[in-house]
């Protein structure tokens, strides 16, 4: 019952985005609304699966920022889903390397961004929710909150892959906004 909250909160949040798009065709908004669920989805279904594997502790950075690498959401064509093993997790790494979290909703997991106690989702620890932290911060270049970073948090898979950014910087491709995402994932505002 779980899984289907989380999708349903992701349907719900992808379609509050796509009534900001006044003006643009039904189509288009449809396209969007389907992507963004589609992706959101993956992330919600890969941050479920449990794993006994311990998060490894820094993964390579390699940002592509012509929107080549990750996922892109191109409103003219119809999303699809690539498949992916039910036992990947999706990671969250800093721009200079730093593990930052599981991207998981389980609130106990002491490695899990929706942890609110926990070292990567509490607002105060080394966090991306954290902001006045490193990653967390509008002012650090690292950080997702601030709308000029140039090397904010990146979602990963488990063996280093780029799915996309986390941040409010608008001009980056294939980014979430970190307050859309911690509603994805975890069901709830910080």
């Amino acid at each position: 019952m779980e899984l289907q909250k989380l999708i349903g909160i992701a349907k719900k949040t992808a379609l509050f985005a796509v009534t900001g798009f006044q003006g643009l065709p039904a189509s288009t908004k449809k396209k969007v609304y389907l992507g963004t669920s589609v992706v959101l989805g993956l992330i919600v279904l890969r941050g479920l699966t449990p794993t006994n594997q311990a998060p490894p502790v820094a993964v390579d950075y390699n940002p592509n920022f012509d929107g080549t690498a990750g996922l892109h959401l191109d409103p003219t064509t119809t999303p699809r889903a690539t498949p992916v093993s039910n036992r990947e997790r999706l990671i969250v790494v800093g721009g200079d390397g730093s593990f930052l979290g599981v991207v998981s909703s389980d609130q106990y997991d002491n490695n899990s961004i929706c942890n609110r106690y926990g070292s990567y989702g509490s607002k105060y620890n080394e966090s991306i929710f954290n902001p006045y932290g490193t990653h967390g911060g509008q002012y650090s270049d690292l950080g997702a909150y601030n709308p000029r970073a140039q090397k904010p948090p990146m979602v990963v898979t488990s063996d280093g892959k780029p799915l996309g950014f986390i941040s409010k910087n608008d001009r980056l491709r294939n980014r979430m906004d970190p307050d859309v995402f911690r509603i994805q994932v975890c069901g709830e505002p910080l």
